[in-house]
């Protein structure tokens, strides 16, 4: 009982300091296990520590995430422990867009749903500094049994670090009136060659879009007298010209730089030079590519800053965990 208290404490965590933020919607069961209706599983149940969904334009309808929330102290965090949570969480991901119970529980029945599997891997100790990525890709996908029909996202100690701040920066420049409330803004999404979307600014921000390089935020005319922009979080470290050359072209090609438009980059793993280098970046790509007025002027809409970071630690006393 006490490890299942102190797994809601962290999806509790998860669900309204993070995702909530992005516009994901908690489902209102958590900690529930259900019944496996795949035989070869040979389990009696699987667990689902929370369970959230958001529409998604490129699966026309609405995903669902079964999420397995782990709080590991550095040394536990091992291929062996990852592994063996991912083919846990592949089992349940299978078993829940089989099974009556799991759908009773958690889906709208008006909804076109596809299930996902989630793993959280929360650092609680926050001495966690090895390659997660690295780790990840020396298990083996052929023995998670990952079926066609579903995906298992991963978010890792530095992807939670990234979100938190994220989330975070957000809820302050709510607060301080420098962006508008949720309801005025929306996250922003390309088209891509292989996939087309019904609109460009989405409600929730996907998964795939929580862990690409860059997210876009977009905030309303209508809240900001007459006024649009974007807030552009930046994953990377910004250590270089050419990497900021590349982000400026990004915003060029997907045609965020309009003419009422402004948008500040906010990256809160940069480079102490960061802001400096983003000038030159900036000199140099009006130089090599359109050096004139109008073109100046657009390149002058785009700003850089650092975020400054936070943390969230969690002693093994105060979760109950070793």
């Amino acid at each position: 009982m006490a490890e299942t208290a102190n797994i809601a404490k962290i999806a509790q965590i998860v669900s309204d300091e993070i995702f909530s933020v992005f516009g994901w919607k908690r489902r209102p069961h958590k900690d529930q296990n259900w019944e496996c209706v795949v035989p070869s599983h040979r389990k009696a149940t699987h667990p689902s520590d929370v369970v959230f969904s958001y529409d998604s334009p490129l699966e026309n309808g609405r995903v669902y995430l079964t999420v397995d929330v782990k709080s590991y102290q550095r040394s536990v965090i091992t291929k062996n422990k990852v592994e063996e949570a991912l083919l846990s969480l592949s089992m349940s991901a299978e078993c829940a867009n089989q099974s009556e119970e799991w759908q009773d529980l958690y889906v709208d029945p008006t909804t076109n749903a596809r299930v996902h599997g989630m793993l959280f891997v929360f650092n609680h100790d926050g001495n966690y500094d090895k390659d997660f990525t690295k780790l990840l890709s020396t298990i083996k996908q052929t023995a998670l049994r990952i079926k066609a029909a579903y995906r298992l996202y991963v978010f890792g100690p530095k992807d939670i670090h990234y979100l938190q701040n994220i989330a975070n920066d957000i809820v302050k420049k709510r607060g301080r009136k420098e962006i508008p409330d949720s309801e005025f803004c929306k996250f922003y999404h390309p088209d891509l060659v292989r996939a087309r979307v019904s609109s460009n600014t989405l409600e929730a921000a996907t998964a795939e879009m929580l862990q690409s390089p860059w997210l876009v935020l977009k905030y309303d005319a209508r809240a900001t007298n007459g006024k649009y922009g974007y807030l552009v979080y930046y994953r990377g470290e910004a250590s270089s010209v050419d990497e900021l050359k590349f982000l400026i072209d990004y915003l060029f090609r997907f045609q965020l730089v309009a003419d009422m438009a402004q948008i500040e980059i906010r990256a809160p793993f940069a480079d102490s030079r960061a802001t400096a280098l983003f000038e030159t970046a900036k000199e140099q790509y009006a130089k090599e590519y359109f050096e004139f007025q109008e073109f100046q002027t657009r390149l002058n809409q785009i700003s850089f800053s650092n975020i400054a970071t936070i943390e969230n630690c969690f002693s093994t006393i105060e979760l109950g965990m070793d």
